[in-house]
C-alpha cells in the first residue's frame, strides 16, 4: 500500500471502538499470551519488556507504540514491571466506495497491518491515548462519541509521526527472518550456514546481527526453541523422550536429556513431573464474548520460547525503571562512595577557580578541568560549551552517557544508560563485565531518560541543538568535542566535567606503560624496517586505515611502520589520518606491505562475498604478504572503534597477532 493509499483509508474509514484497557503486567518467568479480537493499538507507558505480534519482536520500553491485527497473537515478556494502553477498534472502508480494485483489497487495509516503533514526539500521543481511556471510563454515550472522534485526532498524530521518521508498516527485518526460519525448521538439522544461506547474507553478519541485538549466538538462539518446544511438549503431551527428542532435531532421548539438563538444570522427565500443567491467560475483557483469549498451540516464534537466555539480560537493563525504591546494594554503593569521597577531601583541597571560556566554544581539557567555580552550598559548577554556560554537578552520581560511555568506563563510571547506537556496535561496550543499559537511540528517548532520573547528561557535541534543549529540560547537559581532539585529551575533558581528573591521569599513566611493554613484546615478530597496511573490506572496495582505529593501536602505541604513503597523509594531516577513500581492487598493490591487516565489514553486507572474489583474484596472489603467509585477518567488531577502552583492549591482541 503506498503512502497515498494508507491515508486515502483514514479519510474514507468506518470506525468503531470496541474496548479501551489500561494493563499493569509484573515481571515473571511467564509469558503473557493473547489473542486479539481486533486490531489494536498498544501504548507502553511504563516498565520494559519484549513483546511479539506474530512473527515481529519488538523490545519495548517507555513510550513505544505497536499496532496489531485481529487474529494475532500478542505475547509479552515483562523484563520488569510493564503498564500498557490497549484500544481495540474495528476500521473497514466506506461500502459506498469502489472495493473492486486491488488496491482497496482487504489484506492491504491498515488495520491488518502490524508495526512498532519509538515515536519522536510522543507527549501528544500519550496524552490522547490517556483521554480516550478517561473517556471510555465514563461509559456514556456522548463520551463514547468523543472516543470516536479523539481517536482520528490520535491516528493523525501517529501517521505524521510516521511520515517524520519514514516508518513503514511490515518493513522487512532480516534478524526476524532468522528466528522465523528457525522456528519453522527447528525439528530439522539446519546449520548457521543453511540460515545464512536461505536469507542471502554471509555467516559473520548474521553472527554479529544476533550479538548486537540478541546478546548471543543463532546457535544458541536455535538451541533456545528446540529446548522450549520440548518443554511445551512435555508439559502438554504423553509423548515418550524418544519421540520428542525427533520433534526437535536431536539424534535419540539421551541426547536431548543432555542439552535439556544443561539449559534447566534438570533433567526432561524430572521436568514432566514438576509441571504436569501449565496455566493460561484469562481473557483481557470479560464484557466482550469476542475477548482476548490466548490460544490453544503458539503461532509465532516467541511461544517457542527462545528468548529466556535474553530475559536474564533484560532484567539487568530494566533495572532503570525501578526508581521508587532503590536497592539495598545501591544504598551502601552511594555510602562507600560517600565515605571515599570524605576521606580523598580530607586535605582540605577544592578544585581551583579559573575563568569560563568564551561563549559559544568548547573548552579544551585543561580549560575543562579549570573552568569551575564550585558553590558549596549547592555542589555545583560553572561549565561552558558551545551551547552556552550552566551549573553542572560537581560530583554527580548517576550520568547518562551518549558518546561518553567508554571514557567513563575508563574513569570507573559507570553510566545508568547509554543510547543503542553507541553501544550495540561496540564490542568493548556490548561485552562490557557490569551490564550497560541500553535507553533509546538518537534522535534520544526523553521519557525513557527522565525515568532514570539522571544528576547529569554527558554527550558528545554532535547533538544537535532541539536534542540538546530537550535533554537540559531533564538535568543539566554538558557536551565534550568529539573531533578536533584524541582519544586521551578526550578522556581529560570528560574527567574535568565529572570531577576525575586524578583518575584520568593515572589510567592514561597505566596504559602507556602497557603499551611500552607490548611495544617491546611486538618487536620480537615484526622487524624495524617492516611495514603494515590495514585493510577495510567493503561490498564492493576497500579503504587503507590511517593512524585512528586500529590504526593508532598499529602505528602509534606499537610504533609499527606504515608505508610511506600512508605515513605522507599522516604528516599531512597534523598526525592524524583516518583511511583513504573507497577504493577499487586494481589499485590494491600500491598498498602492499610486508603484513596485511584485513577487516572484513560485517554491516555491510556482501563485504564478505567481496573479500572471497579479491583472494581469488590475481592481484591479490601477487601480494607479498600473501606470498609470506603474513596476512592477518582480525574481527571487525572488534577492531573497528576508536576509543580508549578499544586502544587499550587491543594492545595485548596485536602483540598475539604477529606471532609466528
Amino acid at each position: 500500500m503506498s503512502t497515498h493509499d494508507y491515508y486515502g483509508f483514514w479519510n474514507e474509514a468506518n470506525v468503531t471502538i470496541r474496548d479501551i484497557r489500561y494493563i499493569r503486567i509484573e515481571p515473571s518467568r511467564e509469558r503473557t499470551r493473547y489473542r486479539l479480537p481486533t486490531s489494536s493499538y498498544i501504548y507502553i507507558t511504563r516498565g520494559s519488556g519484549v513483546i511479539w505480534l506474530d512473527e515481529q519482536l519488538h523490545r519495548a520500553s517507555s513510550n513505544y507504540l505497536l499496532h496489531g491485527a485481529k487474529g494475532m497473537e500478542l505475547v509479552i515478556e515483562a523484563s520488569d514491571f510493564l503498564e500498557y494502553y490497549i484500544l481495540l477498534y474495528r476500521a473497514e472502508r466506506n461500502p459506498t466506495r469502489d472495493s473492486s480494485s486491488p488496491k482497496h483489497a482487504e489484506a492491504l487495509d491498515p488495520p491488518l497491518q502490524p508495526y512498532g516503533y519509538a515515536p519522536i514526539y510522543p507527549a501528544e500521543l500519550r496524552s490522547t491515548m490517556e483521554q480516550m481511556y478517561l473517556a471510555w471510563k465514563a461509559s456514556t454515550q456522548l463520551e463514547r462519541l468523543h472516543v470516536k472522534s479523539t481517536f482520528y485526532h490520535f491516528v493523525y498524530h501517529l501517521l505524521w509521526q510516521m511520515q517524520r521518521q519514514d516508518i513503514i508498516p511490515m518493513r522487512p527485518n532480516l534478524l526476524d527472518q532468522a528466528i522465523r526460519y528457525m522456528n519453522d525448521h527447528y525439528n530439522k538439522p539446519i546449520t548457521i550456514e543453511m540460515i545464512a544461506d536461505a536469507l542471502n547474507c554471509s555467516t559473520r553478519y548474521l553472527n554479529k546481527l544476533f550479538s548486537q541485538k540478541l546478546q548471543d549466538s543463532p546457535i544458541r538462539v536455535l538451541r533456545q526453541i528446540r529446548m522450549d518446544h520440548a518443554v511445551y511438549l512435555l508439559s502438554h503431551s504423553d509423548m515418550s523422550l524418544h519421540e520428542i527428542a525427533e520433534r526437535v532435531s536431536y539424534s535419540d532421548a539421551r541426547a536431548l536429556s543432555r542439552v535439556f539438563k544443561n539449559h534447566l538444570g534438570m533433567s526432561p522427565l524430572q521436568y514432566r513431573m514438576d509441571n504436569t500443567t501449565r496455566n493460561t491467560v484469562p481473557k483481557l475483557s470479560s464484557s466482550s464474548s469476542d475477548g482476548v483469549v490466548v490460544s490453544a498451540l503458539p503461532r509465532c516464534y516467541i511461544d517457542n520460547g527462545y528468548h529466556n537466555q535474553l530475559k536474564y539480560h533484560r532484567r539487568e537493563e530494566a533495572t532503570m525503571f525501578k526508581s521508587s525504591k532503590p536497592s539495598i546494594a545501591a544504598v551502601m554503593f552511594i555510602c562507600f562512595a560517600v565515605l571515599l569521597g570524605a576521606c580523598g577531601n580530607a586535605t582540605g583541597n577544592s578544585p581551583a577557580n579559573s575563568t569560563v571560556t568564551n561563549e559559544g566554544t568548547v573548552p579544551s581539557p585543561e580549560q575543562t578541568a579549570n573552568a569551575v567555580e564550585e558553590s558549596a552550598e549547592t555542589s555545583t559548577k560553572s561549565y561552558s560549551d558551545k551551547f552556552g554556560e550552566r551549573q553542572i554537578p560537581v560530583n554527580p552520581q548517576k550520568i547518562y552517557a551518549m558518546g561518553a560511555a567508554s571514557p567513563l568506563l575508563a574513569l570507573g563510571v559507570q553510566p545508568i544508560g547509554a543510547p543503542s547506537y553507541e553501544v550495540a556496535p561496540d564490542y568493548y561496550l556490548s561485552n562490557y563485565p557490569d551490564k550497560i543499559n541500553i535507553v533509546g537511540d538518537y534522535p534520544p528517548n526523553y521519557e525513557a531518560i527522565a525515568d532514570l532520573n539522571p544528576d547529569l547528561i554527558l554527550a558528545a557535541d554532535y547533538i544537535d541543538t532541539e536534542v540538546y534543549e530537550q535533554l537540559a529540560k531533564i538535568a543539566p547537559t554538558a557536551t565534550f568535542l568529539w573531533q578536533g581532539q584524541d582519544i586521551y585529551d578526550q578522556l581529560k575533558q570528560v574527567a574535568g566535567i565529572v570531577g576525575k581528573t586524578a583518575e584520568a591521569d593515572e589510567w592514561i599513566k597505566t596504559h602507556h606503560e602497557k603499551a611500552e611493554k607490548a611495544k617491546l613484546e611486538v618487536q620480537q615478530s615484526v622487524q624495524p624496517d617492516e611495514t603494515v597496511s590495514i585493510l577495510w573490506i567493503y561490498k564492493d572496495s576497500f579503504q587503507v586505515v590511517g593512524n585512528r582505529n586500529v590504526g593508532h593501536v598499529i602505528y602509534d602505541l606499537l610504533g609499527i611502520k606504515p608505508l610511506p604513503a600512508i605515513q605522507q597523509k599522516i604528516d599531512e594531516g597534523k598526525k592524524e589520518f583516518v583511511y583513504t577513500d573507497k577504493l577499487s581492487l586494481e589499485v590494491l598493490p600500491e598498498y602492499d606491505a610486508d603484513h596485511l591487516i584485513v577487516m572484513v565489514s560485517d554491516v555491510e553486507a556482501g563485504s564478505e562475498e567481496n573479500y572471497k572474489i579479491m583472494q581469488e583474484s590475481a592481484i591479490w596472489k601477487g601480494l607479498q604478504a600473501v606470498k609470506n603467509n603474513k596476512v592477518h585477518e582480525v574481527p571487525y567488531d572488534k577492531w573497528w572503534s576508536y576509543t580508549v577502552l578499544a586502544s587499550d583492549g587491543l594492545l595485548k591482541d596485536s602483540v598475539e597477532l604477529f606471532k609466528p
